[in-house]
């Protein structure tokens, strides 16, 4: 592990210095970056990057951004270069002409030349990288790609074949205890974990609306022949009920009794 010292005979703070920790410190984002990365092999636009043609101007033009290529990180400065309509670009590995070159002498006695990065550069014809076969970075990138059967699951490996299917549901567990309850009309209450009571639900719903009219029923081979009104019998009959009089498939006569609205 690498610590900050302060020592007497050290050298004045300069911008240099701060630029050092940010590069250590950018080195251990690298090192989570490519062992999580599913396949640090594609190359990627991490942000910017984006090269547009300018006709008018006659300039091929890109805006700042970062690629990572070939498990590296570069970054790619705004840059516009004269314009060669069809031809191939893409982009340049080289080193940062922003970087100062200078060493820096530690109270250690070790000499750093700090942010040295190598940067790309827009370029047509002699370049590292084609500039149309970049992909956009998204987080997606950093999921292996896997596959269900079921319940069971299956990761790839980094060398590209699937791992071993793991089913992911367990044993049936034990069968619950039925919780309390009670009713009141047709509103259920349940009781909680904790023994308190939750709020009726009514479990009633509104009334419907009137249903379509069914079909015609089957008489099952039944002939109506007459009504008789007012039936010889030898017990008192309701005056308001009536006898239909019917004759049966096998041709036996039988009544059925009906009510009917007098006037």
């Amino acid at each position: 592990m690498e610590k900050l010292r302060l020592e007497t005979g050290g050298h004045l703070a300069s911008n240099d210095d701060l630029m050092h920790l940010e590069k250590k410190t950018t080195s251990l984002v690298e090192v989570i970056f490519k062992s999580m990365l599913r396949n640090p092999q594609i190359s990627y636009k991490l942000y910017g990057c984006e090269v547009t043609e300018d006709s008018v101007a006659g300039t091929l033009q890109v805006t700042e951004g970062a690629i990572f290529h070939q498990r590296e990180f570069y970054q790619v400065q705004a840059q516009n270069i004269p314009l060669q309509p069809g031809g191939a670009y893409g982009f340049k590995i080289t080193d940062n002409p922003s970087s100062p070159g200078v060493k820096v002498i530690y109270a250690s006695g070790a000499e750093v030349i700090p942010h040295q990065d190598r940067v790309m550069v827009l370029a047509y014809a002699d370049f590292d990288l084609v500039g149309t076969t970049l992909e956009q970075f998204n987080f997606k990138h950093l999921t292996p790609d896997h596959l269900w059967s079921g319940t069971k699951l299956s990761f790839e490996r980094p060398d590209g074949s699937s791992g071993p299917l793991v089913d992911l549901q367990g044993p049936k567990g034990d069968k619950g205890d039925r919780p309390g309850h009670r009713w009141s009309g047709s509103q259920l209450q349940i009781q909680n974990t904790d023994d308190s009571w939750g709020d009726f639900v009514d479990l009633k719903g509104p009334k419907g609306n009137k249903g379509d009219k069914g079909d015609k029923g089957d008489d099952n081979g039944i002939e109506f022949l007459r009504v008789i009104s007012s039936p010889s019998t030898s017990y008192k009959f309701p005056p308001q009920l009536a006898l239909l009089e019917v004759q049966f498939p096998d041709g036996k006569v039988g009544y059925i009794p009906t009510s009917y609205q007098t006037g």
